[in-house]
């Protein structure tokens, strides 16, 4: 009597592990495809430029309404939903310093970027920054901090 491969306990089992496995791997795929995609779709800054906008503009009204608001923990635990560390924080404000040096072409180029990028609500003609920018009181409390 002659056994054929495919009768064979062993090669049915070695089959049915491979078919397994591949099986497997193809639903992790499908899974990971419909995961990154829905993770994507939930994310409204696609670059790092248009999270800054974000971010900043998501600062400014947090801001307004609660001017003593601890930023470090609103990034973190609000914005960011604990995702990123205190270290993390303080290594992304370490590489933008503040300045007393603000200018009305300054303030333009924000504008206009707020504008291309659907920040706040402009609309589609923002007023130019030389008609609205007033920067005597920046200039006051400049001279009264000794700041040059």
């Amino acid at each position: 009597m002659t056994l054929s491969w495919y009768k064979s306990l062993y090669w049915r089992v070695a089959l049915g592990l491979i078919a397994f496995l591949a099986l497997m791997l193809a639903a992790e795929a499908a899974l990971f495809l419909w995961t990154t995609d829905r993770i994507a779709g939930s994310m409204p800054a696609r670059s790092p430029r248009r999270l800054a906008v974000l971010v900043a503009s998501d600062l400014g009204t947090a801001l307004a309404a609660d001017p003593r608001l601890d930023l470090e923990k609103y990034v973190r635990e609000q914005m960011f939903k604990n995702q990123i560390t205190s270290q993390d924080f303080k290594d992304a404000i370490s590489n933008s310093p503040y300045t007393y040096d603000l200018t009305i072409d300054h303030v333009q180029i924000t504008t206009d970027l707020m504008q291309k990028y659907g920040v706040g609500k402009l609309g589609s003609t923002a007023p130019a920054a030389k008609d609205w920018v007033k920067l005597d009181l920046l200039e006051k409390a400049k001279s009264s901090l000794k700041v040059k």
